[in-house]
């Protein structure tokens, strides 16, 4: 059955793309971020997996070197091949940690350039740059439906692509006694890349005013909610919210079809699985507790005496005043709520402090490596006055990013990024039509917010995007950004 239903979910993303002229190049949105990385061959455990994803990127990859050779030319940006020459620098000196520095310079290095290159090089208008959004809304789709059937039925469809045991195979906790949605990720992943992913569904939207935008951008918001991750939360509405404010409330009109189904969806899951309702109350409890937290004293709200249960993750030999939550909770959580209920502030900034000890053992500049964390390399401490504990988590990517690369891997990360913004920010168009560059304006603050609130550093849809980017700049005649244009031989015509 599992295998029908998998069948029934790829079918029309295959059948579509192999109907265009580039059936590779959609084929490859279409699927990178609806195949999951243990969908693979491990052909040793110090090399880097033989995935279906991959396979995909070399043949866009060659289809876009044999576009090169026909035409005589090869464009790089400069921008890329700074981010590319920092993060090699990078790898070469972290060499001393061990040969799986190697796989940081496949994995992040030049399977992610070559996939912006390949990408940018073959796209040759507008129209290729929206089939190429709608084939990633069309993978997400699917993905949000196993989500919504893993949490709602118990039942995972995606587990017929597992055929390797990864880092990603590791489930999240249950919440309020409930499996989270994960789709093809884990839920933290999949509920940022649901979050990433209805940004570029409104870019679509706005600019079609096409309905069935409206069902998938509802299918995907509620399979946001089903993650039960606050993190996704929070962005999502942060960023929408800056939205409405900067659009003058226009996205509030445009999406009133996607809200009148999310209700009704919603409506039928909590008929079908009961627990749904309470844990989607629970956890906005907690998220509210989060905005709450941070506020300034004044700024708080009174709040009632609550006798809540958060589960402590440390271990059983930690003082108790230390396993205390710094984190105010104002509203009282069920029991059942799980790990990590009332310090979901505290358990991340206390991370923080891992560039401290990095400082500390003269790592700062590069950084521990790759798999810094799953060989132990990184270390906390609640305060100054506590002693450095071995790190049984890591939720942050910007600190995961500055533990592997220290402060040169971060300032590159972040020049990069900034380059995107400005150039989106000189490049938008001044009337009132929502493009590409715009949305940049918000995915590239969601994406920083969702890396410090969270941990979605590498994943292929962030990449598709800035890829997209690098195209829609190329048809703009790149005025921000110089190209090293190098000729393979006699050009012709």
């Amino acid at each position: 059955m599992k295998y029908i239903l998998m069948l029934a979910l790829l079918a029309p993303i295959v059948y579509l793309a192999l109907r265009q002229k580039k059936w590779y190049l959609y084929l490859l949105f279409g699927l990178i971020c609806f195949l999951p990385e243990q969908f693979a061959v491990q052909l040793h455990d110090k090399l880097p997996l033989i995935s279906a994803t991959r396979l995909l990127i070399l043949l866009v990859v060659g289809a876009w070197l044999l576009k090169c050779w026909k035409e005589k030319k090869l464009l790089l940006p400069v921008s890329i091949l700074c981010f590319l020459g920092l993060n090699l620098l990078i790898s070469c000196v972290n060499l001393q940690h061990g040969f799986d520095e190697v796989n940081r310079m496949f994995l992040f290095i030049f399977e992610r350039t070559l996939l912006v290159l390949a990408v940018t090089g073959l796209i040759e208008n507008r129209q290729e740059v929206d089939r190429c959004v709608d084939f990633m809304i069309l993978g997400c789709v699917a993905v949000s439906v196993i989500g919504i059937v893993q949490i709602v039925f118990e039942y995972d469809i995606a587990s017929v692509l597992h055929l390797v045991e990864t880092a990603a195979s590791a489930k999240v906790p249950d919440r309020m006694g409930l499996v989270r949605a994960y789709g093809t990720f884990n839920a933290i992943a999949f509920g940022c890349y649901c979050s990433i992913m209805l940004l570029l569904i409104y870019f679509r939207l706005e600019n079609t005013k096409k309905q069935y935008y409206s069902a998938a951008f509802a299918v995907t918001f509620m399979a946001m909610f089903c993650t039960l991750t606050r993190s996704a939360w929070l962005c999502f509405a942060a960023i929408f919210f800056l939205l409405v404010v900067i659009r003058k409330g226009k996205p509030i009109l445009r999406l009133l079809p996607s809200a009148g189904i999310a209700i009704l969806l919603c409506l039928s899951l909590c008929l079908v699985q009961p627990k749904l309702y309470s844990a989607i109350v629970e956890t906005g409890k907690s998220t509210f507790n989060t905005v709450i937290s941070v506020l300034p004293p004044s700024l708080r709200p009174q709040r009632a005496p609550a006798n809540t249960t958060d589960t402590p993750t440390d271990s059983p030999e930690t003082p108790e005043e230390e396993t205390t939550p710094n984190d105010d909770p104002y509203f009282e959580l069920d029991k059942e709520f799980g790990l990590n209920a009332n310090a979901p502030i505290n358990s991340r900034t206390q991370q923080w402090s891992a560039m401290e000890r990095m400082e500390e053992d003269g790592y700062l500049v590069f950084g521990y490596g790759y798999n810094a964390y799953p060989e132990g390399k990184i270390f906390y401490r609640r305060n100054a006055d506590s002693p450095w504990q071995k790190a049984h988590a890591i939720d942050a990517g910007v600190v995961s990013l500055g533990t592997e690369s220290g402060i040169v891997g971060l300032a590159t990360m972040i020049a990069f990024l900034g380059y995107m913004f400005i150039v989106s920010w000189l490049r938008r168009t001044r009337s009132k039509e929502f493009d590409y560059f715009k949305m940049m304006l918000y995915l590239i603050p969601m994406y920083g917010m969702l890396n410090v609130a969270s941990s979605f550093l590498h994943k292929p849809v962030v990449w598709l995007c800035f890829a997209l980017f690098y195209a829609c700049h190329k048809l703009e005649n790149a005025p921000c950004d110089k190209c090293l244009r190098l000729p393979l031989g006699k050009q012709r015509g």
